[in-house]
């Protein structure tokens, strides 16, 4: 069957019927499909497959309402019954964005081999997407198969938004959620979890400090909030023995905060985790000079130096003189 307009150049087939009604579909729904994408030949068969979600076990997520790039698809989902699958045969000039989902997924899904980063649409046609057969379809665009199965329909309040789903608003007030259960997490000694809450804020302030000019208080207040949850950050890292991701971050905090005292100190950790002994002791007094309270914890780090440090001496002198040598 040929779907009336605004779809006229799709035709559906149904290939597994689904539930008894077409569920609910209004702006703001989530939907959450699995699909499979097939190049058209002359003949309008399928010939080459080009992307799998269920093979991958990632199904695709979109939100009605949020300038999705391939409106198409939303018309079909939203002729579909739950637990239906249909193939939708779609004329090139309806897919002309594909290339560019297709990207966008695969980073989604944890599978893309392609470059990362944003790329405008005319930027994509010039320089491609980093995938062959994507590429391929800029360059000579070709009708498609969509084979969808239609997994769920959730409403506004009974799913959890996503950052990319957030309002500027929303995101500002997720983040201080986030790092209250990043806490949390953290002192249940759930390093990892607590970890991904503190990166998921961080990555949300991100985005909210692209949308400011540099300097501006607006961006001056969100660095504000940025740093003691980058903080907390490194410090899950540091129990993770991820030093030189703590020396990267701690390295940021610093850059805006000399004088962050947790910030040095989880950076001295991590420096005597690599071996920078030096540098792990230029760090230890630092933050002694800043804050004496931290006298005897300093004390008992700086004798671990010193010891790592003789070990590491006894190392070299082994190695230069051979075995036999002694003081």
């Amino acid at each position: 069957m040929e779907l009336s307009s605004p779809m006229s150049d799709v035709e559906k087939k149904i290939l597994h019927a689904g539930s008894e009604d077409i569920p609910l579909f209004r702006e703001g729904s989530k939907i959450t499909f699995h699909f499979q994408t097939y190049s058209l030949d002359e003949n309008g068969e399928a010939s080459e497959k080009i992307d799998d979600s269920k093979s991958i076990g990632r199904p695709m997520e979109l939100i009605l309402g949020m300038k999705f790039k391939m409106p198409v698809w939303e018309n079909c989902l939203q002729t579909m019954k739950i637990g239906e699958v249909c193939a939708f045969s779609v004329k090139k000039s309806l897919v002309d964005a594909y290339p560019m989902v297709s990207k966008s997924y695969r980073e989604f899904a944890g599978v893309s081999k392609g470059p990362k980063g944003h790329c405008c649409g005319m930027k994509a046609f010039a320089e491609g997407v980093g995938h062959k057969e994507l590429d391929m379809l800029i360059k000579v665009p070709r009708d498609l198969q969509f084979i969808l199965e239609l997994l769920k329909v959730e409403h506004p309040g009974e799913y959890a938004k996503e950052a990319w789903s957030m309002e500027p608003d929303e995101k500002l007030q997720t983040v201080p959620k986030l790092k209250e259960l990043g806490n949390q997490l953290y002192k249940k000694q759930q390093y990892e979890d607590a970890a991904k809450k503190y990166a998921e804020a961080l990555g949300m302030l991100e985005q909210l400090l692209l949308r400011e000019k540099p300097g501006d208080k607006e961006w001056l207040e969100l660095e504000k909030v940025k740093i003691p949850i980058l903080c907390n950050y490194a410090q899950c890292k540091l129990l993770q023995k991820d030093y030189y991701a703590v020396i990267e971050y701690t390295n940021t905090i610093l850059e805006k905060d000399k004088n962050n005292v947790k910030a040095l100190f989880r950076r001295a950790k991590a420096h005597v985790g690599t071996w920078d002994l030096d540098l792990a002791r230029d760090d230890f007094n630092k933050v002694l000079e800043l804050d004496p309270s931290f006298q005897s914890v300093i004390q008992k780090e700086l004798s671990n130096v010193a010891n790592l440090q003789k070990q590491k001496d006894d190392e070299i002198k082994s190695k230069l003189f051979g075995k036999g040598f002694r003081e």
